[in-house]
């Protein structure tokens, strides 16, 4: 009963564990916060980012729950849902697996698509300008997206933000190295004009083409990579003027490539996703 079958899977250095609840029910109980600490702790655990599960759904393929390494949950992830797809392509055993997956989550319906060379491509749906749905009390500038500055006795941050289901903070730098990531992204990650906390960016622009992004998470902390992340640093800088509507982004850990409209137009984000190993855990051996 307390034996879990997890599956460790990671999208360009995001690392996730992942179980299927579909046909255990008797095991969501057990994965309250305090559980999914232990079992994502790098030291006394199996170690990962946050810990994903499959669901039932009545109006999709399948529902995802996703749970931070600190026990907080967070509204959608983008490379999580890669992830898990991909968990779920290799699941299937079927001679006539599916490649095309609606997914319900928090933010909404999500649909994936399995291309190849275990890339996905995932509609990530249409970006949040609008303040109190992303939530954030920071006012919308002259060119509709949210707007204002952050000023410590070190610093000041002309910050921007966009939502994707999910809350994300950007700013901009000059030079990598410029700015502490670890004191700022903890400062910026709890500021004022995000109730609910929020994904911090900072962003530094190659071309009309490419930026490089390095992410201090929400409940993670530094991370390699932030699917929807990237989706609001490439919506944030199309429209801010600094980069074209298809935008290659290059994180820590990989590459993900990004496609935007503009206007009413989803986000469509493609990466990769891929099996690390299978693991099984008694729970009294963590707790």
């Amino acid at each position: 009963m307390n034996q879990l079958e997890l599956s460790k899977y990671q999208g360009i250095g995001n690392d996730f564990l992942l179980f299927d609840g579909r046909n255990n029910p008797d095991f969501e109980a057990l994965l309250d916060s305090t559980v999914v600490q232990r079992i994502c702790d790098r030291k006394f655990g199996l170690g990962a980012d946050g810990l994903i599960i499959a669901m039932n759904s009545n109006s999709c393929d399948f529902r995802m729950r996703i749970i931070n390494s600190d026990g907080s949950e967070p509204e959608m992830c983008g490379n999580g849902i890669r992830c898990l797809v991909k968990y779920i392509l290799d699941s299937d055993t079927t001679s006539n697996k599916n490649y095309s997956y609606k997914i319900e989550t928090i933010a909404g319906v999500i649909e994936a698509e399995y291309k190849s060379n275990d890339l996905i491509t995932v509609n990530m749906g249409r970006p949040y300008l609008e303040p109190y749905k992303i939530p954030t009390t920071l006012p919308l500038n002259n060119i509709g997206i949210p707007c204002g500055e952050f000023i410590d006795q070190e610093n000041r941050f002309k910050i921007y933000s966009v939502g994707m289901g999910n809350p994300h903070l950007i700013t901009y730098i000059e030079q990598e190295g410029d700015i502490d990531i670890n004191k700022y992204g903890e400062i910026l990650e709890k500021n004022k004009y995000f109730p609910q906390k929020t994904n911090v960016h900072f962003v530094k622009v190659n071309s009309a083409k490419s930026f490089n992004m390095y992410t201090w998470e929400r409940g993670c902390g530094i991370t390699f990579a932030c699917g929807t992340g990237a989706c609001a640093c490439a919506v944030a800088s199309n429209l801010l003027g600094y980069c074209d509507d298809k935008v290659r982004v290059n994180l820590l850990g990989g590459v993900l490539d990004i496609s935007w409209n503009g206007s009413n137009s989803s986000v469509y984000m493609t990466g990769p996703a891929k099996h690390v190993y299978k693991a099984w855990l008694n729970l009294e051996d963590i707790l």
